[in-house]
């Protein structure tokens, strides 16, 4: 089973790439990931349009919103799976993580 990740951001910084590496360490499980930005100033862009040029599986959008619960709302009109994983920028996958999820979802 895959699983979208979505992922809420704005100016994460020195926290966005490890993020991105925690899900990528994942990917066999992730159908989509799904960044939206609110208009990052931090070079959170230039990151993620170069992550998104190696990653197929990989999206964003960077524009004003109106705060977290706002991107989340978005991210989650692009979700097209069964289940998603909400993970904040400053936070990061455990290795297994989706595996598992998939596994306690029946699909595993």
């Amino acid at each position: 089973m895959k699983i979208t990740v979505i992922t809420p951001c704005f100016n994460p910084g020195k926290y966005l790439r490890p993020m991105l590496e925690s899900v990528a360490a994942n990917a066999a499980f992730v159908a989509k990931h799904v960044v939206m930005d609110g208009g990052s100033t931090d070079g959170t862009v230039d990151v993620l349009k170069a992550w998104a040029a190696e990653h197929p599986w990989f999206e964003f959008v960077s524009e004003r919103d109106g705060g977290q619960s706002d991107a989340c709302r978005k991210a989650l009109e692009r979700v097209e799976t069964e289940y998603f994983f909400w993970l904040n920028a400053d936070d990061v996958m455990c290795e297994g993580a989706l595996e598992r999820l998939s596994a306690a979802c029946g699909a595993g």
